[in-house]
């Protein structure tokens, strides 16, 4: 059995945990729930979603491979990502439209073309909102994205064989990553949330695999990843808030170029992590990161409802706890009959 590479669970989790902060207050700030302070204390968690995003496309690019699925037939390989992927998917949005509908009184049916649904049928609601009215609820963009990278995996893998295919489609992929960046986006949905753009990511966590997975990473490389990568946060971090560093606005292509150096050396600064970590951390870590897809799915509409419920109490650790909660207990739910489906039905 390969070793678990608990240093990745653990960015994933703090990826999570950074993408609930950030929904958290901006759902939050229309009902006067977060004051303008509150706003400043989320910042460091709100620059650190988009290298969540980058690190959870292209760890599950790396985890494919680490695994041995490019191994699978194309069959078995849809079948166990429809089991990881669209199920949970799909009880987290029959769950939170219950909610919704229930305790708000959503009816989205009356007022949404009925054919739409087939793209939260096929989990690409969260694109195709760009272009059309749907039935969007959970996962929002980056669900889209995912399942498309999946869809394409096989090919992918076919090209990975031979290293001059393998790098080949690298620098195709690379070429239209630069091109929707530097050249023009013709498209409606923002080019840092275009499939095209994003299986650039995927395909790099495939490429690691074989770079750092089956090798020790050097104590002294895994150190300097370590400074390089807590360097451009806080480079971020403090431009962001004019503290230290003039104040600042980055373009989006600057602060991809950034995010992306950040992610890279936090992909090789956490290989080694938790060799030293106690089994009962581990339990707590695994944990969480088994639900964080789920937290994934739930936590934006859970917010919203919340908001919309209650306004919030006025006290927003109170709010934060509650949300927070609510979204664990609800992930929970989820990922249990998610597995009972699964039984049952495979």
């Amino acid at each position: 059995m390969k070793e678990r590479i608990i240093g990745y669970d653990i960015l994933r989790i703090v990826g999570v945990f950074a993408i609930f902060c950030y929904h958290f207050i901006n759902i939050g700030m229309p009902y006067g729930a977060i004051g303008v302070y509150n706003t400043n204390v989320g910042v460091p968690f709100a620059i650190f979603v988009r290298p969540a995003c980058i690190f959870l496309l292209m760890i599950s690019g790396f985890a494919l491979m680490y695994n041995n699925e490019q191994q699978l037939s194309a069959k078995n390989f849809y079948v166990r990502r429809f089991k990881s992927l669209m199920i949970p998917f799909y009880v987290a949005y029959v769950l939170m439209m219950g909610i919704g509908v229930v305790l708000l009184r959503w009816r989205p049916w009356r007022s949404t073309p009925k054919l739409s649904f087939v793209y939260t049928i096929f989990g690409i609601d969260g694109l195709m909102a760009n272009y059309q009215s749907n039935f969007y609820l959970v996962g929002e963009w980056f669900m889209s994205c995912i399942v498309i990278c999946y869809l394409l995996f096989p090919l992918l893998a076919l090209c990975y064989k031979t290293k001059w295919s393998r790098y080949v489609t690298l620098i195709v992929l690379g070429a239209v990553y630069l091109a929707l960046m530097l050249i023009g986006n013709p498209f409606k949905v923002n080019s840092i949330e275009n499939p095209l753009f994003v299986l650039f990511y995927f395909y790099l966590g495939m490429l690691l695999k074989d770079l750092i997975a089956e090798k020790a990473i050097p104590h002294w490389l895994s150190a300097g990843a370590w400074m390089c990568g807590v360097t451009v946060y806080l480079i971020i971090l403090f431009s962001k808030l004019g503290v230290v560093l003039p104040r600042a606005n980055y373009s989006q292509n600057a602060l991809e170029g950034l995010y992306f150096i950040q992610v890279l050396s936090l992909f090789i600064a956490l290989r080694s992590v938790g060799r030293t970590i106690s089994d009962s951390v581990k339990k707590i870590i695994l944990y969480l990161s088994k639900i964080s897809w789920q937290v994934i799915l739930i936590h934006h509409v859970m917010a919203v409802i919340y908001f919309a419920l209650c306004g919030g109490l006025g006290n927003v650790m109170i709010d934060f706890v509650i949300v927070l909660f609510l979204t664990l207990i609800l992930a929970e739910i989820c990922g249990r009959i998610s597995n009972f489906i699964k039984k049952k039905a495979f």
